[in-house]
């Protein structure tokens, strides 16, 4: 049995489905952002290689998102508080707190990144400076897949929660850990 055009056009209008392209999901970025912050390749699997749980997304118990109050219930109350650099940056006001073993910053009052500065850092209770890069992927699996255009440095590998738009990115030299950071997209 043949269809006539108009009856393909008909159904196309009824069903809401033409001939046009799928639209993106709202909320998703492409390849044009002109954005230095770490983000999810569009090409990034939906899991594998680079995807972790998001629970794995703590330091020293502290998970990111953690408001003010818990973040000081965990790890005291902190060496210095930077609040004459807060600035507001895609309408979120950041503050940045000092510790001895790390440095963590707020987008308003939610915990956004957590930078370790010593051996006593733990994040997902095992990673820690001077940790070899077998041992970070025998906890956290392979990192994400180093993009063309990546913007991380040479020696950098990151990893994003499954859920959120977090992630970890991990600094390597000579196959150990030098440095850790934990952080949020909030671009």
């Amino acid at each position: 049995m043949r269809y006539s055009p108009f009856a393909f056009l008909l159904a196309s209008v009824i069903t809401g489905r033409g001939s046009e392209s799928p639209q993106a999901p709202s909320g998703t970025r492409d390849s044009t952002t002109p954005d230095s912050s770490p983000i999810v390749p569009s090409s990034a699997p939906a899991q594998g290689a680079g995807r972790i749980a998001d629970s794995l997304l703590t330091m020293n118990g502290v998970p990111l998102g953690a408001t003010m109050a818990v973040a000081r219930s965990r790890l005291g109350d902190p060496e210095g508080k930077d609040t004459t650099d807060a600035r507001e940056t895609l309408g979120h006001t950041f503050y940045k707190w000092r510790y001895p073993d790390f440095i963590v910053e707020f987008a308003d009052s939610n915990l956004a990144y957590i930078t370790c500065l010593t051996a006593t850092c733990r994040v997902a209770g095992r990673v820690v400076l001077g940790a070899s890069r077998s041992a970070v992927e025998a906890r956290l699996g392979r990192p994400l897949p180093r993009a063309a255009q990546s913007s991380l440095a040479a020696g950098q590998v990151m990893y994003v929660g499954l859920k959120s738009d977090c992630g970890l990115t991990v600094d390597y030299s000579n196959n150990r850990v030098t440095g850790i950071k934990l952080w949020c997209d909030y671009s």
